[in-house]
């Protein structure tokens, strides 16, 4: 069992040690009944650096986002999120690609030893957190999610590697970084998270308060997803009618220009854009609907509760395998390839 501890300010946040995390790792691997306490900050009123509260529409954005991604949900993604590794490793090449002469410091032939602090926001359960502080060891490095049952995952996850002693997991909404100390950051990562928030605007902005000059951004944003078009299709056949776009819709941010203006406002230059691609395995035959699912699984539990529209969970298996037949390889339904975008941008 994993609890979360919520603390109202990062004065009194602990950290997990490196004792402690062994003793936390051994615990997890031992599957005991003992409780474990991962200590995590809350953050605070939704408050940007523009000195307004943000819209209604964006906050509720993020706690949809923080529903749908708890509990047995988590575990699922977890299975999902793990397939995103190639995005991370080309994340990090980029990463040192445009700061081959440190991060905004005198040319060194070690980047490592300029990287300080990264901030890892939309971490999920715990990556590329983990990869950054295994690549660049001098680090100390922050893994965050909206989600708490997320932040529990991934605390698990870092005490079981080892890296409890340079990596925390804390909860924090990406529109709200007030509890961070401006111009503290070198790197912030997001790994397909900015298209969770209603008000982009606002989280650059945020994100570009708490780096330091010239400190770096580096994000990952779909393109092209035929898992979306499964999904879709499945819904569809569920409601009898093509449904509305996702509260949490993957590709919000494929068109370029919703990207790049908002980052160019917020006082972020382009240095590297590239793109890659993601072969999905989404399981076996029998159980995939549930990995395919999971960016409508609130509305389905929705639909269930409100008894209107029969079985559902039986009419989205069936409906979902049907969508995805000519998908199957050995069993197994393996998506044709999702393809994504990699930026790295500097602030100014």
């Amino acid at each position: 069992l994993v609890t979360v501890v919520t603390f109202p300010n990062m004065h009194m946040r602990s950290t997990l040690c490196g004792t402690a995390a062994r003793a936390l790792a051994r615990a997890s691997a031992a599957s005991t009944h003992r409780q474990q306490i991962i200590p995590v900050t809350m953050g605070g009123l939704n408050i940007g650096s523009r000195g307004r509260l943000p819209a209604a529409a964006a906050t509720a954005r993020q706690m949809s986002a923080k529903a749908q991604f708890d509990g047995e949900i988590a575990q699922i993604y977890g299975d999902f999120f793990s397939q995103l590794t190639p995005s991370w490793e080309a994340m990090l090449v980029a990463v040192d690609r445009v700061n081959a002469g440190g991060f905004g410091r005198p040319k060194s032939k070690k980047v490592d030893k300029h990287l300080q602090r990264v901030l890892d926001v939309a971490s999920g359960p715990g990556q590329p957190a983990m990869l950054i502080a295994q690549k660049y060891r001098s680090a100390v490095v922050e893994s965050t999610d909206v989600a708490p049952d997320m932040v529990s995952q991934a605390a698990v996850s870092v005490a079981a590697a080892g890296l409890g002693d340079r990596v925390t997991c804390s909860v924090l909404n990406m529109n709200d970084m007030s509890r961070i100390e401006p111009s503290s950051v070198d790197l912030v990562t997001v790994s397909f998270g900015l298209m969770f928030t209603d008000d982009l605007p606002l989280a650059l902005s945020q994100i570009h308060r708490v780096l330091k000059p010239n400190g770096v951004l580096a994000a990952t944003v779909w393109l092209e997803m035929p898992l979306m078009g499964a999904t879709m299709q499945t819904m569809t056949a569920v409601l009898g009618q093509a449904p509305p776009p996702p509260a949490i819709n993957p590709m919000e941010l494929a068109d370029r220009s919703k990207l790049d203006g908002p980052l160019k406002e917020s006082g972020f230059v382009l240095l590297d854009d590239t793109t890659g691609t993601i072969d999905f395995d989404m399981g076996p035959q029998e159980t995939a609907w549930r990995m395919g699912t999971l960016t409508v699984n609130a509305k389905l539990k929705e639909l269930d509760a409100a008894g209107t529209h029969g079985d559902v969970w039986a009419r989205v298996k069936a409906a979902y395998g049907d969508a995805t037949k000519n998908w199957i390889v050995d069993g197994r339904v393996k998506a044709p390839p999702s393809s994504y975008r990699l930026i790295v941008a500097k602030r100014r």
